[in-house]
């Protein structure tokens, strides 16, 4: 059996996967929640990737989501130069919406929480800035699965989250 040899960038692309395998290990067992949101995310992200990685940003829906103060933390880029890490408390909203066009001309919206517990969240759909026809069909992608919702004529979405929750809407014209 013969090897190939490896290149300088193979290599190094070996040992970053190596150091990214150790740490998630141990972080994995001192954080397991939130080792757990993030790959969820990472599914539902490469279930979107027409929107997120081929499609062009859009204005997010302004979503009706509650509010709390979070504790915060920001190392600069700079830490060594100017300062190390500085905290503070801000109120932010438990979740956030972001929507694409793909190129085939599907819109999607993708939303997470962030909160302990179920949310129920609602905003209103302007179907012209969007450019949704009517007769588009509405599908929900979350972990688990892919379903087809009612959509309602006037545009106001109203949907619950799990906690820590996401999911992607998807507007559709074409039966799936």
């Amino acid at each position: 059996m013969t090897t190939r040899p490896t290149s300088g960038d193979e290599k190094a692309s070996t040992e970053r996967l190596r150091a990214v395998a150790t740490l998630s290990q141990g972080i994995g067992a001192q954080r397991p929640q939130e080792i757990d949101y993030a790959l969820r995310l990472a599914r539902l992200r490469a279930k979107a990737a027409k929107y997120l990685l081929r499609g062009t940003f859009l204005r997010a829906p302004k979503l009706h989501a509650p509010e709390a103060t979070l504790d915060l933390s920001r190392l600069s880029i700079y830490a060594g130069q100017h300062g190390g890490l500085s905290t503070s408390q801000q109120k932010r909203p438990m979740a956030v919406a972001g929507a694409w066009r793909a190129p085939d001309g599907e819109v999607g919206i993708a939303l997470a929480s962030i909160s302990e517990q179920p949310l129920a969240l609602a905003f209103a759909l302007d179907r012209a800035y969007y450019q949704i026809p009517t007769g588009a069909v509405l599908y929900r992608e979350d972990e688990s699965g892919r379903r087809k919702l009612s959509f309602p004529g006037a545009g106001k979405l109203q949907l619950r989250l799990p906690p820590r929750g996401a999911c992607l809407l998807e507007f559709s014209c074409r039966p799936k």
